[in-house]
């Protein structure tokens, strides 16, 4: 299938407008506007489809042939042409202008007797100069005291609107305004006349509507000498559109809008009166700022109100605050330091408080990952063990009955991401986000960062990564929920304690969390690198142990505490090993901390 440029705008590249020869489309296929989302800067050649993004930090260009390529389309061309990358922005051809040479006269009565019926005053006619000729409503524009273009319109219903050819579309009215009032834009001349009816002096029509934007090139210098401009374009698509075109233009910093809830500002005047008219100016809104807030009209944040799921270990509540909602922290660890066990603990914590969890796990299959955390759901007085065929020793499993009773308590409560469908980064969080609209989760753990694909080109991969790792504080922010997420450290030396530092990847990503905790693992190698009590009970542990089996303790290092300030404590724990339990040191009893299936059950 052959596809002309247009046609294949239509079918892939979403908004455009046609200017100069070039399809402009409203963002770029390839950088989607970038951060700050911007609009209409990726341009295709109606004439050989070639291709620019004029966003400097994407600047992506090429061929036909390319575009083709980059939507996966079919293409059959003959024509070399659409192998071609020189993207050639077409200039407009210079419009030439006349001067319109018209005799006027005053306005008779029928006129002043329609315009009345539109609530416009003697005054306000001869205040905007209104004239007539062939019994029609004239409109006169003026630039630098020039006439430049004449307007007419049938004194009816019917709106019959048409100009003097050659005319130059500039706003009408303006040799009127000063400069040192607002001045005030409307979509048409009887929005201009409402709004003069009602006290202003400071207004202006467009020429031609909400699709013409001509005027504002012409007008610039006129325009640029304002502080601030308010716009009142028609209730409609066609003024919101308006509106989407003319305040990046002439600034947002300056640009206000009118809210009304009728069509114009001349039916707003004959349903509510000259004083509801002025209110709307006087009340129009600012044009947001994109990203900036107002910090006074920020609600005041109360530390001991913000949502938050509590840990399992108190030790991190105290420091941490729990699991703050809109918030993500991340998690990393030597290889075998526990930080998938730990996480789990967190899991059944989160469901124990009504936050249930999402799970994303890049390395264990969904039965070990059931197998694992039920033991740990379990405890060490609900596991039972048996002995391993091969292995020849006994190992840990969870009776049915029990199993039962777990796996009906989290029900609908904790759930497991499909790795063996795709890991891409932006179907993990569209799943994670449809668990929290229909399911109600709050609390999501990916692990880890090292298993997504990310896609592009190994020298691309960090930076899809940190780009992900945004996006993750993005969606914890606006959906007021907590994301965990692993990330693996560069492999560290031996004896040597992991730092934010060694995180693999960009820095970006520990400056982006919240809170960055490292899982250790606490063994003969690198003990000295920890205070004298983890040291001693490392040799406590030793002395309890059986000698054939090699000993070690854990430890959770607060590497970063945004909301607290914690940085380099050190958390002590204790692991039961056959359920997989990590507990703090100094208070053994919470290895048999019991969970919401066990209520009202009676087990043997």
């Amino acid at each position: 299938m052959k596809l002309s440029p247009q046609e294949f705008a239509d079918k892939h590249l979403g908004k455009y407008k046609l200017s100069n020869g070039n399809i402009i489309t409203e963002y770029c296929p390839f950088c989607n506007g970038g951060q700050h989302n911007d609009k209409w800067t990726f341009g295709v050649s109606l004439d050989n489809g070639a291709y620019n993004c004029f966003r400097g930090k994407c600047g992506a260009k090429g061929s036909f042939y390319d575009l083709h390529k980059h939507f996966n389309e079919n293409y059959e061309f003959d024509d070399d042409k659409y192998n071609q990358s020189n993207y050639r922005h077409h200039k407009p051809k210079k419009k030439t202008y006349k001067k319109p040479k018209v005799d006027t006269n005053e306005v008779n009565d029928k006129i002043k007797k329609y315009l009345k019926k539109r609530c416009f005053s003697v005054e306000t006619i001869n205040k905007c100069d209104i004239k007539e000729k062939d019994g029609n409503v004239v409109y006169e524009y003026y630039k630098n005291k020039e006439l430049v273009l004449v307007k007419y319109k049938t004194p009816d219903d019917k709106k019959k609107i048409w100009c003097e050819k050659g005319g130059k579309p500039v706003l009408w009215m303006m040799d009127k305004c000063s400069y040192d009032k607002p001045l005030i834009i409307t979509e048409g001349e009887y929005d201009a006349m409402a709004v003069v009816e009602s006290g202003f002096d400071n207004v202006v029509s467009v020429p031609f509507g909400a699709k013409d934007y001509d005027w504002i090139d012409h007008c610039w210098s006129f325009l640029e000498k304002f502080k601030k401009i308010i716009i009142w374009s028609d209730n409609d698509e066609a003024g919101k559109e308006m509106k989407e075109e003319i305040i990046p233009r002439l600034g947002k910093w300056r640009c206000y809008t009118v809210k009304s809830k009728y069509k114009d500002a001349n039916i707003h005047l004959y349903k509510d009166g000259k004083e509801s008219v002025r209110k709307a100016v006087e009340n129009a809104d600012e044009v947001p700022i994109d990203r900036v807030i107002n910090l006074a009209d920020v609600k005041q944040l109360d530390l001991s109100k913000i949502e938050a799921s509590k840990s399992f270990l108190g030790q991190l509540n105290k420091l941490l605050g729990g699991y703050m909602m809109g918030y993500i922290s991340i998690w990393t660890g030597a290889n075998a330091s526990g930080k998938s066990t730990y996480l789990n603990l967190e899991m059944l914590e989160s469901i124990q408080q009504g936050y249930g969890a999402g799970v994303y796990s890049g390395e264990l299959r969904e039965d070990l990952f059931q197998y694992w955390i039920n033991l740990q759901a379990a405890g060490p007085e609900h596991f039972r063990s048996k002995m391993h065929s091969i292995k020849e020793e006994m190992v840990p499993y969870v009776k049915k009955d029990v199993r039962n009773k777990i796996t009906n308590w989290y029900n609908k409560k904790l759930f497991y991401y499909d790795i063996q469908d795709t890991s891409k980064p932006e179907k993990i969080l569209e799943a994670f986000e449809n668990l929290y609209r229909r399911y109600g989760i709050k609390q999501f753990f990916i692990d880890n960062l090292m298993t997504i694909e990310y896609g592009g080109s190994k020298s691309e991969y960090y930076h899809r990564q940190s780009g992900f790792v945004t996006k993750c504080k993005n969606f914890a922010s606006r959906l007021n929920v907590h994301v965990h997420i692993v990330a693996h450290p560069k492999k560290p030396k031996k004896g040597e304690r992991i730092t934010k530092e060694d995180i693999a990847g960009l820095y970006e990503i520990t400056n982006k969390a919240d809170n960055v905790l490292v899982m250790h693992r606490i063994d003969d190698d690198n003990k000295k690198e920890f205070p004298e009590s983890i040291q001693v009970k490392l040799k406590e542990a030793k002395a309890k142990a059986d000698d054939n089996k090699p000993v070690n303790i854990n430890a959770i290092d607060i590497l970063k505490s945004r909301i607290y300030g914690w940085q380099k404590v050190t958390i002590p724990l204790g692991f039961e090993p056959n359920t997989k339990r990590f507990y703090h040191f100094e208070n053994e009893q919470k290895k048999f901390k019991s969970y919401g299936w066990e209520d009202d059950n009676n087990l043997e």
